[in-house]
């Protein structure tokens, strides 16, 4: 990298089944202790607060497209146009 050239960070895209798996384990966290704030989860999930947040809002489109991905996985011909 030259002098004065900005490095661009890579920024990670999370898979439906990711952040599904992320919310189950703050559900179930939460379960276990519901004093658990979002942002010490986000923090050990090494995610941003707000992140997970918009992620549990939308949790049930989040569930039901991880299937679908869990699904294409198992059977990729079924999905070809």
């Amino acid at each position: 990298m030259e002098d004065g050239e900005i490095s661009k960070k890579k920024r990670y895209r999370y898979s439906y089944q990711d952040k599904a798996n992320i919310i189950q384990k703050y559900l179930e966290a939460l379960n276990a202790d519901e004093n658990l704030s979002m942002s010490v989860f986000a923090d050990e999930a090494n995610i941003s607060k707000s992140m997970l947040s918009r992620w549990i809002k939308d949790q049930d489109n989040i569930f039901r497209k991880s299937s679908i991905e869990a699904f294409k996985a198992e059977d990729p011909l079924s999905f070809q146009q």
